[in-house]
């Protein structure tokens, strides 16, 4: 009987032993899950905190961007010149005349007028980019044929210059055409780089 009891208290012992360690065993896991869990958390919120300043460091490079980028205003005179019996001319054209200034900061490359003209009915007459300048454009090979006739200086492959800021640059060109433009859009176009 001694050894069933001493058998028994061993086994208890051994078994109080084993749920003690197990015991011991779970209360560290738990401490290490939740010191781990609250660095994890700590973790999210830096990211979070990083993903914010990235988002305010990229708005705040587009706000610099703008800071350093060309800014092309107009003050242009337009008129729609019609071919009558007393010019001489054989095709109408799209006078324009004024400035463009740079008023941004940036440099702007390539500077020049694209424009765009519709005839009452909606039909398309112009659609090109011009320099700023002094000079007579066609609006096909055939026109600057003609225009070539009476204007040696006519290029079909016109350049186009730059703006620094607070240039301003004077225009004052006539883009020949077939038929009669009644609307039109004006704006003018750069390029940031060569």
């Amino acid at each position: 009987m001694k050894l069933a009891i001493h058998r028994s208290a061993v086994l208890i012992a051994v078994v109080m032993l084993f749920a003690t360690v197990l015991g011991g065993t779970v209360t560290y896991c738990n401490s290490v899950l939740e010191s781990k869990n609250s660095k994890i958390a700590s973790l999210n919120t830096k990211i979070s905190n990083l993903s914010s300043q990235v988002t305010n460091l990229t708005a705040a490079t587009g706000q610099i961007k703008n800071l350093t980028s060309a800014n092309l205003v107009t003050a242009l005179g337009v008129a729609e010149i019609v071919n009558t019996s007393s010019v001489s001319r054989a095709y109408n054209r799209l006078y324009i005349e004024g400035s463009v200034t740079n008023n941004g900061s940036g440099l702007a490359f390539n500077v020049g007028l694209h424009v765009v003209a519709y005839t009452a009915d909606g039909t398309l007459e112009i659609n090109m980019t011009v320099p700023l300048t002094y000079g007579e454009f066609g609006t096909n090979a055939a026109i600057y044929s003609y225009i070539y006739s009476f204007d040696p200086y006519c290029t079909s492959s016109p350049k186009f210059g730059n703006l620094s800021y607070g240039q301003s640059a004077d225009v004052n060109l006539d883009i020949y055409h077939e038929g009669t433009v009644t609307n039109w859009i004006i704006t003018p176009v750069w390029t940031n780089t060569k």
